[in-house]
């Protein structure tokens, strides 16, 4: 405070508490007049009155202006605070009420409670009834009642088993049938010394193609594969298939010709000079295995000559103009042609059908 005005700023800090800090900040500022006497207070009275001076706490943070987002988040909990009393007075209405909730009392409690009196009630006059009634041995019944009654159940999916095995023995049996009442086709498969690695698979695609073809066609062939030996390639691939041991075809692990007699067969090659007019029951018409790319040209009217047996070539050229293209088709589009030919006495409508459109 200075060496002069010590107890005269004191007395301005009392004052401030009754007219004002700025009133008591400008006595301090005026300082006691220089004529005045020194103040008589001593050391000791200046100390207790600045003891008695009330201090106010809080008043650095607490009282410093809020942002709007603190703002908003008070008012935000506020209202949650008051949301959750009143669902919690609303919980302690209703269980006190018994008009809903889940526990307290409510009226499902109240009705459950009556129910399951009544219930008490009317076991103990049944149980009382009854007591006369011998026991029976459970476990004995059981097992009698399950040997003369087997589970619904169990008896309705066997009737179902058992309708689908008779459904398919009755569509395998019309299919070998209607096989029986066609012509007969033999692919001969006994060209895989012949032929490449990748020409083999592709020729196991087409005869799944045929097999396919002939299986959906209304009036099928009687399928036959030859030279299908257990030990060949072809074979083997055949076999990994699956079902193919109960496909309803017929496979040759030996030639056609020891199958057939020579009357009977007519090998299907381009290189014929015959035309052929229709497909006869009574024969059995042969097409090559084979996927060459057009690199062995003339194999199968080669081995129809040298073993005495009929050969002929499809009329094509008769119904289609094929131009620069070769007359030559994949095995399954040959028995494509057969199928149709079938079906249909018309051969142009066929070979529209079967011929590839890159081939017209």
């Amino acid at each position: 405070f200075g060496s002069r005005g010590s107890a005269h700023c004191i007395h301005a800090i009392v004052m401030a508490d009754s007219v004002g800090v700025a009133d008591a900040a400008s006595l301090c500022d005026e300082g006691p007049p220089l004529d005045a006497e020194p103040s008589a207070m001593s050391d000791d009275d200046a100390q207790s009155v600045v003891d008695e001076v009330p201090v106010e706490h809080g008043t650095d943070d607490a009282d410093a202006p809020k942002s709007k987002k603190e703002l908003k988040r008070a008012r935000a909990e506020q209202k949650r605070l008051e949301w959750k009393e009143k669902q919690r007075a609303k919980r302690k209405r209703q269980r006190s009420s018994g008009t809903g909730g889940t526990s307290g009392g409510g009226w499902r409690w109240r009705q459950f409670d009556a129910n399951a009196k009544q219930n008490e009630a009317e076991g103990a006059t049944a149980s009382s009834t009854c007591t006369d009634i011998p026991a029976v041995d459970a476990s004995s019944t059981g097992a009698a009642a399950a040997q003369l009654h087997p589970s619904a159940e169990v008896a309705d999916k066997e009737a179902k088993r058992e309708a689908r095995a008779s459904k398919k023995a009755a569509e395998l049996a019309d299919f070998k049938d209607r096989c029986a009442a066609g012509t007969t086709v033999v692919i001969d498969l006994e060209w895989e010394n012949s032929m490449s690695e990748k020409e083999l698979k592709s020729l196991v695609q087409q005869l799944l193609f045929c097999y396919s073809a002939n299986r959906g066609a209304a009036h099928p062939v009687r399928l036959v594969f030859s030279g299908v030996a257990a030990d060949s390639f072809t074979g083997q691939k055949l076999r990994k298939m699956s079902g193919f041991e109960t496909w309803p075809l017929e496979v040759l692990e030996g030639p056609y010709i020891d199958g057939f007699s020579k009357e009977q067969l007519v090998y299907l090659t381009a290189d014929a000079e015959d035309v052929l007019e229709g497909f006869a029951k009574d024969k059995v018409y042969i097409i090559g295995g084979i996927v060459d790319h057009n690199r062995l040209k003339g194999v199968t009217m080669a081995k129809a000559e040298d073993q005495g047996i009929a050969t002929a070539q499809l009329p094509i050229s008769q119904h289609v103009d094929m131009g620069a293209y070769s007359r030559v088709l994949t095995v399954n589009h040959v028995l494509q042609i057969v199928l149709e030919r079938q079906a249909s006495s018309n051969w142009r409508q066929v070979f529209e059908k079967c011929i590839p459109g890159r081939k017209k």
